[in-house]
């Protein structure tokens, strides 16, 4: 089995079904890089999980006044 592209059959959709085609194919690409990804792995605790959690390290100072 050997990839065999028929592009004849979308070179005869009109412009907005062939955008619509490039688009698909523009997320699929880039779905691996997004956080998405994680749905597919973890699915339930994606859903609560915080968007960024910020740890300070530092101390906050006392204004001396």
């Amino acid at each position: 089995m050997t990839l065999n592209p028929q592009i004849q059959y979308v070179t005869v959709l009109p412009q907005v079904v062939q955008l619509h085609i490039l688009n698909a194919f523009f997320i699929i690409a880039l779905f691996p890089f997004t956080r998405l990804v994680h749905l597919v792995t973890f699915p339930i605790t994606y859903l609560w999980r915080p968007y960024q959690v910020v740890i300070w390290n530092r101390r906050q100072r006392t204004s001396k006044l």
